[in-house]
């Protein structure tokens, strides 16, 4: 049997140099497992909704800034006397 000396479909002299860009773009792999990127699913998933309220009462908690929902939702566990997702779950 002869021996046949393999060649590559590209010569790795043409294959243009990886940039951190090309990096950024890239799929991260744990033990060959792709790893999806972003926040982690919560255990504790929250649902979306629609519900109509007041624009005032809307506009009152806008302007209380950054987290605005969330206090929303804090509220209305008091109110229902649910505690809070901690102690809830």
């Amino acid at each position: 049997m002869t021996e046949v000396e393999w060649q590559s479909p590209v010569d790795p002299d043409e294959i243009p140099e990886q940039t951190e860009e090309d990096f950024a773009r890239g799929t991260v792999h744990i033990a060959g497992v792709p790893v999806k990127r972003g926040r982690p699913k919560s255990t504790h998933p929250k649902e979306s909704i629609t519900i109509r309220l007041d624009t005032d009462l809307v506009a009152y908690y806008r302007k209380t800034g950054s987290g605005w929902q969330s206090r929303i939702n804090s509220i209305l566990r008091k109110a229902a006397r649910l505690g809070s997702k901690e102690t809830a779950a």
